[in-house]
């Protein structure tokens, strides 16, 4: 086996202390047998051909003393390597050409995805929570305050802003996203969070049908405008 691995430091005392003590119970010492990989999760594998029991040295929470089980949180060191790309701005291709270079094994197209999909369903699991949460603070305030209108709707003071990129390289480019966010004045938390993709072309249809206003910044600014009170 050839490169270069990620090593749980928590775990390699304990991997150290079961390999010597099988050392000095079985007097044989265990040789390389295989390795489990998933992703950036990996399990070395040690037999002792004299016993037949196998030692683990992995970067996940399995049990040394279960070889045969590559078990534990090996999704766990993947899904960490890839919300750092999300955050950071990074796809698969410039992660692997970071492993690359580290001489690590890469990540594949298909795990990767899923490992996207498992932390998108978290982040708005997360998001939808905080939300909830923030919108009872929000209605129990009005109730103590009185905030109440004639048909028995909270009167909830928010703050709004929103978002889109409009840059340019030589030739005009125009972002594929939008977003836009309301918090409650009394929380200080998100109460509402709305994105948007390709919202570029119906921003400059709601221009052209005004035939007021240029793609400009402020006709952008009023595209928008148009288009947040149909979301």
């Amino acid at each position: 086996m050839k490169g270069n691995q990620i090593i749980s430091v928590e775990m390699l005392p304990n991997f150290l202390d079961i390999f010597a003590n099988h050392v000095k119970f079985c007097q044989c010492r265990p040789c390389f047998y295989d390795e489990q990989r998933c992703g950036l999760s990996s399990s070395l594998r040690y037999i002792c051909y004299r016993c037949q029991s196998i030692i683990v040295l992995s970067n996940s929470n399995t049990n040394p003393e279960q070889g045969n089980k590559f078990q534990g949180h090996k999704e766990k060191i993947n899904s960490a390597a890839i919300m750092a790309c999300l955050a950071n701005g990074l796809g698969r291709k410039a992660l692997n050409g970071i492993l690359s270079l580290l001489n690590i094994p890469s990540i594949r197209e298909n795990l990767f995805k899923k490992c996207q999909e498992d932390i998108k369903r978290s982040v708005e699991q997360s998001l939808k929570e905080s939300i909830d949460e923030a919108i009872a603070l929000e209605k129990s305030n009005c109730d103590q305050e009185g905030l109440i209108d004639s048909k028995g709707n909270s009167l909830i003071a928010a703050i709004g802003d929103a978002g889109w990129s409009k840059r340019s390289y030589r030739t005009n480019y125009n972002a594929n996203s939008c977003a836009g966010v309301l918090i409650g004045c009394y929380s200080k938390k998100i109460l509402m969070l709305v994105s948007r993709i390709n919202i570029v072309v119906s921003v400059q249809h709601q221009l052209k049908q005004k035939k007021t206003e240029s793609i400009s910044a402020l006709g952008t600014m009023k595209g928008l405008r148009i288009l947040w009170k149909q979301f």
